[in-house]
């Protein structure tokens, strides 16, 4: 089930006599903006239904965490700035958009508390890698994000930022490869692409 998003519906039977006969308590297990809603008419199943909502919101909290943690990439860059690549929340994981957060050095322990810069590009595939090296020469890191394409994994596309503080869009995009066989160096790809457009 999506986080956030979705239905359960569960039928439970308790016995009456004999236990010959069963009687359908019918209950329906919602979710809206991460709310669980439960719903029945039969008051003396109260008691089966909380444990019922209880475990379903334990299941989908995990899942939802889970999930989160499977599209964010982190690193810390070379001058101790931290980087979060994520895919979008909502987007199937083969194909959408990621986002990409610069944050200042601070305190290891609160390390995502002064954003920087950030922007949005589109994405195919899964984002797989953050990575640091000097592309246009100017001996200072630049920011590489890889995201492999689904299916054989063969293919990959790499993109690399600069960071410039002075500039008005401080993240700004060097070069890019998309459909690059994942076998290649993405370094070396990328200086090469960069030096043959000047």
């Amino acid at each position: 089930m999506e986080p956030g998003l979705g239905s359960a519906r569960l039928k439970l039977f308790t016995g009456q006599g004999h236990g010959l006969a069963t009687m359908p308590a019918e209950y329906a297990i919602t979710s809206s903006k991460n709310v669980l809603h439960i719903h029945t008419e039969d008051k003396p199943m109260k008691k089966i239904a909380l444990l019922l909502f209880s475990l379903t919101a334990s299941l989908m909290i995990t899942s939802s965490i889970a999930a989160d943690k499977d599209r964010t990439v982190t690193a810390i860059m070379p001058q101790g700035m931290a980087v979060v690549v994520s895919e979008g929340r909502l987007e199937p994981r083969g194909t959408g958009s990621y986002s990409l957060h610069l944050y200042a050095k601070n305190d290891p322990a609160y390390p995502y508390d002064r954003f920087i810069a950030g922007l949005v590009r589109s994405r195919n595939g899964t984002v797989e890698e953050i990575r640091f090296a000097d592309i246009n020469g100017d001996k200072k890191p630049d920011i590489i994000v890889l995201t492999r394409y689904t299916g054989s994994g063969a293919f990959v596309t790499v993109d690399a930022f600069r960071f410039n503080k002075q500039s008005l869009q401080p993240l700004q995009l060097l070069t890019t490869i998309a459909g690059m066989d994942a076998k290649q160096d993405p370094v070396k790809a990328l200086k090469k692409k960069l030096k043959a457009a000047r």
